[in-house]
């Protein structure tokens, strides 16, 4: 193994290990994370907001005992991956030991800190893009139609972890017709690597067609929801943001693809990112939707910048020197946001001190600058909640407990409860938010009912306008956390008509998404 090996096999190493280095144990999972495990309680080919692979991971996770430590294995798993495989196309190109150190190094300290300590889909389409990338790169370098198939492969893989690797794929199909790779059009191989590719995605296909494409419907809320509030010129400037520390690398490598003679042979890759980039303008994506495109970019621009310093002189002894230390200094600041290493209580200062609250980096979804990053206050409180919900039910008379059920109001709380709770003690939580919609039973509603909510429902409530008290039982009190304030109330004696109320709006929901 050469010494440039052994150095990506540092970083990968490294990156393997941040999560279980620089997350204080103050921090839980996210919400977001709550819901990918609890889909994997529920294995299926779709969910409403995702394709099944990472479900599939969080069901392994499951037979490995479902700990914290393990559902941070995979991003942080998959991170390092993403690392090893920057580092070997820096060497396919022809890089050395300071080329990949670059590239390496400019990944690590950049926006993809955070991605790779989160279990959500975002990993696991950052690693399938640089790998789509690697291989059309391999397949250009040594005309072998095995990349071929591999990528029809991981292409299938893309789509059955994000379904914005659809905007890869598209931006391919472009780059192959306007690129020398277009006389693949002309070859079987193509052909069959598309059939591959179809086969393995037909069941999550098959799911959406059953299931009246949620997919769809998801889609449009989120963008009435949320895409289209957001604004296009926060979009450019957030991909210098997420990338600030290194983001002369990666320039670097554009720099490469477009303006140099052996960069230009892979001008496919230019077309993909271009393709992707206008895709995602066009249709309002959020900002971290790119992260994917840059990996690529980082290898391309660690073996530029080795090769336009590869002469001995002073001059290029002291770039050699300096941009690393660039890299390392500019990611110093960025490292509290990037990473929770510490309580809240002591990061909130150091945001404020670092002027943070000017950047974005600390708005929200409601708009509002907060003190922490949205991300780290929703890692927060889950397991409070769970002890509050179980302590309000544990208290219940035992008459009651049989006919009360655990209502939340949304995905985050629903699971997170259903991830801490005693099975033998606390009964399973519902919602109607998200893909717990596609498991509520119309039956579901009981005589008493503990809601998890900020607020009691409107008196006129289709379904809560049938109980005939309400009681405030407890709240979180958790500074800092998203769902700091959330109350847990006591619906009962629900009305004899509350049956036929709840099966009807429980319909109309499912109805909503084209649920069958």
């Amino acid at each position: 193994m050469s010494k440039t090996t052994r150095l990506i096999l540092l970083f990968a190493i490294v990156k393997l290990l941040i999560p279980y280095l620089f997350i204080h144990p103050m921090y839980e999972l996210h919400r977001d994370e709550y819901l990918y495990l609890s889909e994997s309680d529920h294995l299926a080919w779709g969910y409403i907001e995702a394709p099944p692979l990472l479900s599939l991971l969080g069901y392994i996770s499951s037979l490995l005992g479902k700990s914290i430590a393990v559902v941070r294995f995979w991003s942080a798993f998959f991170g390092a991956l993403n690392i090893y495989l920057i580092g070997r196309l820096v060497q396919k190109l022809g890089g050395g030991m300071y080329a990949c150190l670059l590239t390496c190094l400019g990944f690590l300290l950049s926006g993809y800190l955070r991605m790779n300590i989160l279990f959500q889909p975002n990993f696991l389409e950052l690693f399938f893009w640089t790998l789509n990338s690697y291989l059309v790169v391999r397949l250009i370098q040594t005309d072998c139609k095995k990349y071929l198939y591999l990528l029809g492969i991981s292409f299938a893989f893309s789509i059955l972890s994000k379904y914005s690797a659809a905007f890869y794929i598209l931006s391919s199909i472009v780059a192959f017709l306007l690129t020398p790779l277009r006389k693949w059009f002309a070859s079987k191989q193509l052909y069959y690597a598309l059939l591959i590719c179809s086969l393995i995605i037909a069941p999550n296909i098959i799911w959406q067609i059953n299931h009246n494409f949620p997919v769809a419907t998801h889609m449009k809320l989120l963008t009435e929801q949320q895409l289209s509030y957001l604004s296009r010129s926060q979009f450019f400037a957030d991909q210098l943001i997420m990338t600030l520390p290194s983001f002369f690398i990666w320039v670097a490598g554009f720099i490469c693809l477009v303006a140099t003679k052996a960069g230009r042979k892979y001008f496919a890759l230019i077309i993909i990112y271009t393709g992707i980039f206008t895709f995602l303008v066009v249709f309002k994506g959020k900002s971290y939707y790119t992260m994917g495109i840059y990996p690529p970019l980082y290898a391309f621009g660690g073996y530029y910048l080795e090769k336009l310093t590869k002469r001995v002189t002073l001059s290029n002894k002291i770039k050699r020197l300096v941009m690393p230390s660039i890299v390392v200094l500019l990611a110093i600041p960025m490292i509290p946001v990037a990473l929770p290493f510490n309580t809240p209580e002591k990061m909130a200062p150091v945001y404020k001190a670092l002027q943070l609250d000017h950047t974005g980096l600390l708005n929200w979804e409601d708009t509002v600058v907060h003190p922490i990053p949205q991300d780290f206050a929703d890692m927060l409180g889950w397991r409070q909640l769970t002890q509050k919900v179980t302590n309000v039910y544990t208290r219940l008379p035992d008459s009651v407990k049989s006919s009360t059920i655990i209502f939340t109001d949304n995905y985050g709380e629903a699971s997170a409860v259903n991830f801490f709770r005693d099975k033998k003690v606390l009964p399973e939580a519902f919602s109607d938010d998200a893909t717990f919609l596609f498991w509520l039973p119309e039956s579901i509603f009981s005589k008493h009912v503990l809601l998890v909510n900020f607020k009691p429902r409107p008196t006129d409530d289709w379904v809560f306008g049938h109980f005939k008290s309400v009681q405030l039982m407890d709240s979180m009190t958790q500074p800092y956390a998203r769902e700091e304030g959330v109350k847990i109330y006591y619906y009962s004696n629900a009305d004899d008509s509350l049956k036929y109320a709840a099966e009807n709006a429980i319909r109309q929901e499912k109805a909503s998404f084209n649920i069958r």
